[in-house]
């Protein structure tokens, strides 16, 4: 998603062509604020927050656009199929060549192959019956594993088999997490105002003092 954002600011930047610079300006801004809200919008949905309530995401589009989504289902393509349309009227009106427009379609193009990557991988979940035979096989590790060794242990069996437990249940919770990897991610794209040589730019999120992100 960054590289493909990347290569559509740079295709935008680097081949819209309009006799009045300020409307060429103008032009730009708009498809890359929309672009920006476009990403936002997909973090919200993958989180399954309401995308059109998304702070962010409100801060970068029209009050006319944001009319416009109310009572879409899926806001990221319906912002996806503006750029599109967009574009094509870019098109007609010679600010952008046959080629130039085909580059940019391709880039739309994988832009969705990325949106429905990403919602496949939300929509399909790890299976419970996986989650529960680890469960049910840490639970009876942990029972028979003092019997097997409380021998040569002695009462320090008490300890070991709470160490060993604890390191399998820590496995499987890591597990359980990346079964959804959406949901407290930050995703920013900065590099999409920058540009347009805008100086005031999101901060990026950096780790705490203990180097803990989330």
């Amino acid at each position: 998603m960054v590289n493909s954002s990347r290569q559509l600011a740079l295709q935008l930047a680097a081949n819209l062509q309009m006799e009045d610079e300020g409307a060429r300006k103008q032009a730009l801004t708009r498809l890359l604020y929309r672009h920006a809200a476009y990403v936002h919008a997909l973090r919200a949905t993958l989180r399954e927050q309401p995308a059109v309530e998304d702070e962010e995401l409100r801060a970068l589009l029209s009050a006319e656009e944001l009319d416009g989504l109310k009572g879409v289902w899926n806001v990221p393509f319906a912002l996806l199929r503006a750029q599109a349309l967009d574009v094509a009227a870019l098109r007609r009106a010679g600010a952008l060549d046959g080629l130039q427009h085909h580059s940019v379609d391709v880039t739309f193009a994988s832009l969705l192959d990325i949106q429905g990557g990403c919602e496949r991988i939300k929509g399909t979940p790890i299976p419970r019956g996986y989650g529960y035979a680890a469960e049910l096989l840490v639970q009876i590790y942990a029972v028979m594993l003092p019997f097997g060794l409380v021998a040569e242990l002695g009462p320090m069996i008490i300890l070991l088999n709470l160490v060993v437990c604890m390191a399998f249940n820590l496995i499987s919770e890591v597990g359980r997490v990346l079964e959804d990897p959406f949901t407290m991610f930050y995703n920013g794209l900065p590099l999409m105002r920058q540009t347009l040589g805008e100086a005031e730019l999101p901060p990026l999120r950096k780790p705490a003092a203990n180097s803990v992100l989330m």
